[in-house]
């Protein structure tokens, strides 16, 4: 009887386990398109900041004193190399940004054409 529950919950267990990994859209949709022609600060860039950077670069004491609030630091911080910098490292290097890990490679090449176009205020 015992024997019978301890390979229960082993299955059990092994099961939940292969449930819990990290999704990567490009790995589960290779075949997602990635348009990154006409990127817009107001549709595309700035929500991207506000979800993956704001957090923690606003505010009075912004971590690593890089400022991403408003279009006017975003695009400072685009258009001197520092935003494209910091979120191109090699995954495992502790100075990728976000620490939460890397942005994908789609918003990478969307924040790299806006940079590429000016980086305007569209």
């Amino acid at each position: 009887m015992a024997h019978w529950k301890i390979s229960a919950c082993f299955v059990l267990a092994v099961g939940l386990m292969q449930g819990c990994y990290y999704d990567v859209e490009s790995e589960l949709y290779p075949n997602l398109a990635c348009d990154s022609t006409n990127v817009g600060f107001a549709g595309r860039i700035k929500p991207l900041i506000e979800n993956q950077c704001e957090s923690c670069h606003s505010g009075t004491s912004p971590s690593g004193g890089l400022l991403l609030a408003g279009h006017e630091a975003i695009s400072d911080a685009a258009l001197t190399g520092s935003l494209l910098d910091r979120i191109t490292l090699e995954e495992g290097n502790p100075l990728l940004m976000p620490p939460s890990g890397a942005l994908g490679a789609c918003d990478i090449e969307a924040i790299t054409q806006w940079i590429n176009d000016g980086a305007p205020a569209n």
